[in-house]
């Protein structure tokens, strides 16, 4: 279970994407003219504290040429929140407007930086940028911040990454992220010239980040974009909006947040049976629609059989009023991963950041299968499901409302043991047996009784394993 509280909720808003620097796989090289007013990007911050974020992050293009950047970080101070950004830091090298921003609650900085030398970073940014980006890891480290330093990683740099991570080794309170380049934007253009294979991608970074932690006292690392198959040992340093907190993002023509995703990437049909199929990003769609899956390596074993929806705020719903869904706006909630659940005249929101499931199968257990349930034990996980568990069903008053389809939907507790009917079918299983029966992680002893009438009446063979002491002391109490 991956427990996440709403005061540590990020809300991502592009506020343009006009940039001073002109990257060779920018992804919005099509709409670089394109920049919100400040009053829209001033309603996003509203916004963002209506849904009851707890910090306003601003990206682009660049946000730290926009003349408005310090108006917005007030105004989002002002409404409750922290404030971020995702950026190039060239202007945060001057120390005099990191310290205005951190007087209005700057406590996020996601960097680029994407070569150890200024021959490499300002190659891949097209522009004399190394000294600025460089400077501004010197003026933001030391001061509290969650700071991320990220590489994409292209054909240029993919085999000058440990300058890169000997440059920053003195840094014990940044991420250096490496990121695989996404065909989006300029990278799909130049394709043939910036794409490297994926495989010799992730053996540069498996080397890089071995290297850096074998060398580092603080600096940590992590990786995006690469399948978790290709970094034996690093699965667990993977790294996206998810992982950072980030809830719903906005582009400048959208009208409102949405859920963050991962539709650019896939898994493939060799995926399947992967046991890191959940976490794991899968490739590039524009990637595998080029080269291909030949360097996947599925790994087998076991999954996870169940996850967690964890409570993140109340909401009112007073008798005869609206739904708050519908009236508050379902576009920024996530139809698979938010959750929520009336009781009289209150309405819980959840939310569950499962990396041991994609956002499809999510999607699939909840709405399709509806196989979502309350646990009412004070255990620490259910062990006898017709006590523990009440079904959650789809409340009445979502009908077919005209936002069904988007919506995460709301639910309710049925009052029934909706696992009696299989129940009784699993017990006329077992009163059917005969002959030696073997019995896998016998220590609740649920069936105790009938199976030790048919082993005493000769009927079955019985044996059962089970690995815990407590549990076996427990089952032979009960029958010798």
């Amino acid at each position: 279970m991956c427990k996440v509280r709403r005061d540590k909720v990020k809300a991502l808003i592009k506020v343009g994407y006009g940039c001073n620097d002109h990257c060779s796989f920018c992804h919005t090289l099509d709409v670089r003219h394109i920049d919100d007013s400040r009053d829209g990007v001033h309603a996003k911050i509203e916004r963002a504290s209506q849904l009851g974020y707890s910090m306003a992050v601003l990206s682009g293009g660049e946000p730290t040429i926009r003349p408005e950047l310090l108006r917005w970080a007030k105004h989002s101070a002002l409404r409750g929140m922290d404030f971020g950004l995702v950026t190039n830091a060239r202007m945060l090298a001057y120390p005099e407007l990191v310290e205005r921003l951190m007087e209005r609650r700057l406590k996020y900085v996601y960097m680029s930086l994407h070569g150890g030398t200024a021959k490499i970073h300002n190659a891949m940014v097209r522009a004399p940028a190394f000294e600025e980006s460089f400077g501004a890891v010197k003026v933001l480290s030391g001061r509290g911040l969650d700071l991320t330093v990220n590489a994409v990683v292209t054909s240029l740099n993919v085999d000058h990454l440990i300058p890169l991570v000997d440059l920053m080794l003195p840094f014990d309170d940044v991420v250096l992220k490496f990121s695989m380049v996404e065909p989006k934007g300029a990278a799909d253009l130049l394709f043939n010239r910036v794409m490297p294979k994926i495989e010799h991608v992730a053996a540069r970074v498996h080397e890089a980040i071995s290297y850096g932690m074998e060398r580092s006292k603080g600096l940590a690392f992590s990786h995006g974009g690469i399948p978790f198959c290709l970094l034996p040992g690093l699965e667990h340093q993977y790294d996206d909006l998810r992982t950072h907190g980030f809830a719903s993002m906005t582009e400048v023509y959208e009208p409102d947040f949405y859920p963050v995703d991962d539709t650019n990437k896939e898994h493939t049909a060799k995926c399947f049976d992967c046991k890191l199929r959940g976490a794991c990003p899968g490739l590039f769609k524009g990637y595998n629609a080029v080269f291909g899956d030949d360097a996947l390596a599925p790994v087998t074993g076991v999954r996870s059989n169940s996850f967690n929806f964890v409570y993140e705020r109340e909401l009112n719903w007073p008798e005869g009023k609206a739904c708050p869904i519908l009236s508050e706006g379902a576009l920024p909630y996530d139809r698979g991963r938010h959750l929520f659940v009336r009781n009289g005249t209150q309405m819980r929101q959840y939310r569950t950041l499962t990396r041991d499931f994609s956002d499809s199968e999510i999607d699939y257990i909840k709405r399709d299968l509806g196989q979502v349930y309350m646990d009412h034990s004070d255990k620490d996980a259910p062990t006898d499901f017709g006590a523990d568990l009440k079904k959650l069903a789809r409340v009445s008053e979502c009908g077919d409302c005209a936002i069904l389809e988007n919506c995460a939907w709301c639910f309710e507790v049925v009052d029934t043991n909706v696992f009696q009917k299989d129940d009784l079918q699993l017990k006329q299983v077992l009163e059917s047996l005969q002959g030696d029966v073997l019995d896998i992680g016998c220590g609740e002893s649920r069936y105790g009784d009938l199976l030790e009438s048919l082993h005493s009446e000769g009927i079955i063979n019985y044996t059962g394993i089970e690995p815990h002491e407590a549990s076996v002391n427990q089952f032979r109490s009960k029958h010798p």
